[in-house]
This record gives C-alpha cells, structure tokens and sequence, in this order.
C-alpha cells in the first residue's frame, strides 16, 4: 500500500501547541504553573485575579526575586529552566517546577505580558508574547517581583477553546486549587481575587489551623483531630475529619507531600482505612495532611500536570500512614463525643402576656411551688388530672413496709439518682476493674437515648450503637480466625489470566500471613492446598481473581473485609435494640464498659453512639446568659 505521508519533523509553532495541550488543559492550570513559579521564585505573597472564570483574563502578582534582565527572552523558551542542570537532579527534585515548559506553553496559546524586576535592576522590565512570539521588550517602573498577566487563553486553538466549561466552572476549579495551595504552604499568603472582589486570603503565618480556618471555615475546623507520626520513612501530619464533618465526596481530601499538592488513591484509601468505622457509608473523611519523605523514594515526574506521583515502597506506607491515621483517634468516647449546639431563638420584640388556659394545664409535667401564693388559691378546672400528670412525670416508689420510716425529701432527691455522685469502682464483666467517671443518669427518652449527665455537660447516647461498638470491640479483640485455616483435601488447582498469576506469586509471603498455602503449579495456574477461614466459612477459591485486584491495587485482602463485615452484622444482631427496656444495673454496665474499653464515638457502620450538649448552651437558649 502507497503511504500518504513522508515522515517530517513539525513545525516549532505545532509542537508549542501540542505541548501547551499538555500542560495548559485549562486556566487553573495557568495558574497553578504561574503561581508555583511565585513560590519556587521565593515569594511571601502572591495575588491571583481572574474575570470570567479566567478565560479572557487573569494575573498573577508576587514579591519573590524576579527574572534577571539578560534571562526574560530565554524564559519563555521550551525546556530552559534555572531549577534543573544535569539528568541527576531528575532523582531528587526540590522545586515546584522543573519541566521549563510552563511559560512558553501558556505563552503558545494566549497573549501573554510579563513584568518582573529583581533587587539589583533599578527599573522593571516588560515583554509581551502572543502565540509563542515576542511581540515588544520595553523598560517600566515596576516593584520587585513579577506581574503576569494573561488574556485569550487558546485564541489560536479554538478546538481547545470549545471544550472548556462554563466561568462559573472554570473559576470553581480553580478556587479549589487555590484553596489546597493555602493549605500546602501556609508560610504563603495568598490572595484570591474574582471579578474585582475579594472571595478569600490566607494569613500566611505558618500555621495549617489558621490556614484550614480560612478557606474550610471555623465549625470545621474545630471539628479536625490532630494527626502526627511516622511510617515507612514517611513523616505525617495535618488534620483529620470524620464523623459530621464527613462528606459525600473526596473533594476535601488535600494531600501535600514535600510542599506540592498532589492526588493520590493511594493516600485516600489509607486515610479511610485509617477512619474505617468513624465515618458513615456512603460518606469520606476530610483531612489536610502533609508528608515529608526523601526525595529520592517518591517520582514527580509522571504526568506534565505534575499532580500524579509514584512512591517507592507502596504497600508499607500505604499500611504504615494509614496506622498513623487511626492511632491519633485516642480519645475516650465521651470526650470525643460531637457537641450539638441549641439554636438560639430571635428576642421577641416585647414580653407578652401568657394566659394558660385551664385546659391545658393536666398535660403540664412540672409540679408547681408548692409555696406559691398562687397554689393557694382557688383549685383550677381539671387539678386532678394535673395531679395525675405529675405523678406519671415522677418516678414511683413501691410501697413501704409496715413499721418503715417515711424517708425526708432530701433522702428521697438523694436515692433517686441511679449512679455514684462521686467516683467509685465498677466491676465489669470481661473487662478490668477501675475508676469509673462520676456520671449522674438522668433518664431514658423513648427507650433509645439514655442522658447522663457529668459536670456542665449533658451526654445523649444511643443505647444499640454503644452496645453495638463494644460488642465490636470484644469480638475483635477474640482469637482472630483469619490465622486459622482449612485444608483442602484435594488441593484446589484454579487457572488465572497472566496478571493474575504474576500478582499471586509476588505476594506469596503475605498470603501466606492471612492462611492461604499456594504454590505454583505452572501454565498460569496455583495449587491451592488451604485457605483461610473467617468466622468458621472457609473461603473458596470463586474469589483468586478479586485477590489478585485487591492485592495488585495495594488494598487489604478480601478476607479482612469479609471478616470485618462479619463481624459488624454479629455485633449489630447481638446489640439491646432501640425499644428494648434497660435496667438501672444495665445501664451502669453499658457506661462502664464504654469508659473502660474507650471505644470510639461512633458504631461500627459510622453512626454517632454519643453526642454532647454543654450547659452553657441551654443557659444561651434559655436566656440565662447571652
């Protein structure tokens, strides 16, 4: 067959093109090549304003050092680059950028106008550039630092052009990006301005609470928990969230690792495997976490976006972070208890008149004064069956016995609270005798939530969640069947496609761990002469093709998964159900065994088991304070 084309190297104006399609797939993209040339550049400050979702318009102002004077043409050259001088420093990459395509990329498809002076210029400089070619070079007064602004993005690539989104898109993408970069450097203070108005500003102070504080908000903030630690040569730290600060996405999910931004499965799935339990199906932990690790074990240089990277030992951190993660959940299930908080109702413009009327008054719970003047007076419609009310609101007593002293009022207050006003010892089956928390019960509403009180701080619980977590808990704490196995008798020959094979025979060591005994037994195929058993069913081998996924996707086996599953169902089947009466010693139990086994404050499918109301909070609703 005749070909058609002769092979030719392209056109420098066609390769600036395909290359800008690359790394300019859309203006946050612009801007996130521009403002971390800011950063690699030295800036404290950086301003970015964008019109119309930044697709006809946008700058990026810093104070960092500038462009040397001698260096501006070669700037907005393909591949120059001050960041990079020999093939090793590819291993061991410490700036943001490092490729030397950003400038000229952006500058192939848009007007591009540049002004930058260093400390050792006594006057700026500004080029301007239009589809990759200067058009002027002039000297300007200028700050220290570099202004670039940009307009047109793709005049020249209306095909790129027409696959853009709406500006309210476009700026939603990149008010998203700005936010994670506040995050990754809160030593930076950025600015964010849209159409002529301020949408946010970091403090640029150092400190990644002040940072989450202004671009997440405070009632999130205050909802994070503390992560700190180290694994698989990796140093972690940030914040956390889970329970009501979950969402339905990964989208608040920001990982900064050696100061870039980055996206990475991997992480998502250790920071759930580490929130495994304290969030709600369907929902994700939040987090903000940095991670500092060698340059040498992570590649940044997989994707022109420079968002992707590669880590050297996988598997190890992904296991390691993700303990990390679930070990700074540490605190007692009632101080980690989510408070609520009472909306206040509006003042009312004038204090009315309340008359009750006398028909309403048998359905008052609460027993009048009984030194009230009014009580003196002439008996209301309908006191009898007030009285009947009050009794019901009232706990009864049996009646005493023939002989026994009528107890005082203050003996009745004093026996009528179910638990220690002081602290005492608990005997609790199964688990450890110790001091128990000086807990007042309060009551039971709808035999569901049980309400304690202790100090200025009223606690709801759920009675089957709670239970349910420490059933959990034991069950988990039991011999672990997963170490258990079940010979086969005849092994088990089952064929599998390459990969699966290849998967299979590189992990051996760690199946072997989790019970399974597997050789190879050629053309693709695994003798199988045991597997493990979880909860008494042996697993079969209708799942190696879900193993070798599992395992080649660095996630946990399907084994611990079925295990865990298992044993949430047992727990929730076992656990007092909500309508169940609970005894005064059932109750006492249920709190102890919570405050001695600290479970955490959710139950095994994510659900809060307690949550919190401060006194404070009912003084505010009440009007006892302001």
């Amino acid at each position: 067959m005749e070909r058609r084309y002769a092979i030719r190297q392209l056109d420098e104006s066609v390769i600036g093109k395909i290359a800008a399609g690359e790394v300019v797939e859309r203006p946050a993209y612009a801007i996130k090549e521009l403002v971390e040339n800011s950063i690699d550049a030295g800036a404290t400050a950086v301003t970015v304003e964008i019109r119309d979702g930044g697709l006809d318009w946008f700058r990026v102002v810093d104070n960092g050092c500038g462009i040397a004077r001698n260096e501006i043409r070669l700037a907005f050259a393909r591949h120059a680059t001050s960041k990079l001088r020999t093939e090793a420093d590819l291993a061991s990459i410490h700036t943001l950028g490092f490729r030397g395509e950003a400038l000229a990329s952006i500058a192939a498809v848009a007007r591009v106008e540049m002004t930058t002076r260093t400390s050792v210029d006594e006057c700026g400089l500004k080029i301007k550039v239009e589809g990759g070619t200067i058009a002027s070079l002039q000297d300007v007064g200028s700050p220290e630092g570099t202004a670039v602004v940009v307009r047109d993005l793709f005049f020249n690539t209306p095909a790129r052009r027409k696959f853009l989104k709406k500006p309210a898109t476009e700026t939603g993408i990149i008010s998203d990006f700005l936010m994670r970069l506040i995050l990754a450097r809160p030593d930076i203070s950025l600015r964010f301005v849209n159409g002529g108005k301020q949408v946010f500003r970091s403090p640029g102070n150092g400190k990644l609470l002040d940072a989450i504080f202004s671009v997440w908000g405070a009632p999130t903030a205050r909802a994070l928990t503390a992560v700190s630690g180290s694994a698989a040569g990796c140093a972690l730290e940030g914040f956390v969230g889970v329970g009501d600060a979950a969402r339905s996405s990964r989208s608040m999910q920001t990982f900064i690792l050696n100061g870039r931004v980055i996206r990475s499965a991997l992480l998502s799935q250790a920071v759930e495997e580490g929130c495994r339990e304290r969030v709600m199906i369907g929902k994700y932990p939040i987090c903000a976490l940095r991670l500092t690790m060698p340059y040498e074990a992570v590649d940044v240089n997989v994707h022109p976006n420079k968002l992707e990277v590669r880590f050297a030992n996988e598997r190890e951190l992904l296991e390691g972070l993700a303990g990390v993660v679930r070990r700074s959940f540490t605190a007692a299930p009632l101080d980690a208890a989510p408070p609520v908080f009472v909306p206040q109702a509006p003042a009312p413009k004038e204090n009315p008149v309340v008359v009750i009327s006398p028909a309403l008054r048998p359905f008052c719970p609460f027993p009048a004064k009984q030194n009230s003047s009014l009580h003196d007076a002439a008996a209301a419609p309908g006191e009898a069956d007030a009285a009947a009310a009050q009794a019901i609101w009232k706990p009864q007593s049996p009646p005493a016995a023939p002989g026994t002293p009528v107890p005082t009022p203050a003996q009745e207050a004093k026996s009528a609270l179910p638990v220690q006003q002081e602290q005492t010892e608990l005997a609790v089956d199964g688990f450890p005798r110790r001091e128990a928390l000086a807990l007042r019960l309060v009551g039971v509403a709808w035999k569901e939530y049980i309400f304690v009180e202790y100090g200025e701080t009223l606690y709801l619980i759920d009675q089957h969640a709670a239970h349910e977590r420490i059933l959990y808990e034991r069950f988990q704490q039991e011999k672990d069947p997963l170490g258990l196995s079940q010979q086969l008798l005849p092994p088990a020959v089952v064929q599998l496609s390459h990969r699966e094979h290849a998967v299979l025979m590189e992990n051996t060591a760690l199946l072997a761990q989790a019970g399974f005994d597997i050789e190879d037994f050629g053309n693709r195929s695994v003798k199988v002469s045991a597997v493990p058993m979880v909860l008494g069913v042996p697993q079969l081998r209708d799942f190696f093709g879900e193993l070798a996924d599992s395992i080649a996707e660095y996630r946990t086996l399907p084994t611990q998964e079925k295990k865990r599953d298992a044993l949430i169902k047992l727990a929730c089947r076992k656990a007092v159900k909500a309508g169940d009466t609970l005894s005064q010693a059932d109750i006492d139990r249920l709190i102890a065994q919570m405050v001695e086994t600290g479970t955490p404050p959710t139950c095994p499918h994510g659900r809060p088991l307690v949550v919190r109301i401060e006194k404070s909070e009912l003084d505010k609703r009440f009007r006892r304070i302001v």
